[in-house]
C-alpha cells in the first residue's frame, strides 16, 4: 500500500504525546483488539514517534501502511 495515501482505518487511537514506553505499550494493546489484516490509525505527537513506531512495526511484523507525522496507520499482521 502507498504510504502517501491515508487508508481508511478499522479503528483509531489517540496516543497524544505519549513517549516511547507508553506509546509502544498502548499501541500493542490497541492492536490486540483487532483481527489480522485490520488497521489502526494512531495519532502520536511525540517528536520520537516516527522512529519508535517505525522500529516497532519492523520488529513485530505489523506493516506501517501510512505515515505522515502525527498520523500513522498500522495493519495488524496476519501471522
Amino acid at each position: 500500500m502507498d504510504k502517501q495515501q491515508n487508508p481508511i482505518a478499522t479503528a483509531r487511537w489517540d496516543a497524544g504525546d505519549a513517549g516511547c514506553g507508553r506509546l509502544i505499550s498502548g499501541l500493542r494493546n490497541e492492536l490486540r483488539r483487532l483481527s489480522a489484516g485490520e488497521t489502526l490509525e494512531v495519532t502520536a505527537t511525540d517528536a520520537a514517534a516516527p522512529i519508535d513506531i517505525g522500529v516497532w512495526c519492523s520488529m513485530t511484523g505489523n506493516p506501517l501502511v501510512y505515515e505522515t507525522h502525527p498520523v500513522y496507520v498500522i495493519q495488524r499482521c496476519t501471522g
